[in-house]
């Protein structure tokens, strides 16, 4: 069984910032995908845990997650 990596938006901003240093990828628009359940993630607290490897996965494979 493969644990996910869960980060917080800000830690996954900067994971995809370490991979692509012009990418286009802000905070809003990870927060925007969280909210309308475009990728797997869960609140805790007030923040979005956000399984890393399934938004890489959807932003590599051109699935439709833009709002």
């Amino acid at each position: 069984m493969k644990l996910p990596r869960m980060r917080t938006i800000n830690e996954t901003l900067e994971y995809i910032k370490s991979l692509d240093e012009g990418t286009a990828v802000t905070a809003y628009f990870i927060r925007k995908i969280c909210k309308d359940k475009k990728v797997h993630c869960f609140m805790t607290g007030k923040k979005y845990l956000i399984d890393i490897d399934d938004l890489i996965e959807k932003m590599s494979e051109n699935i439709q997650i833009s709002p």
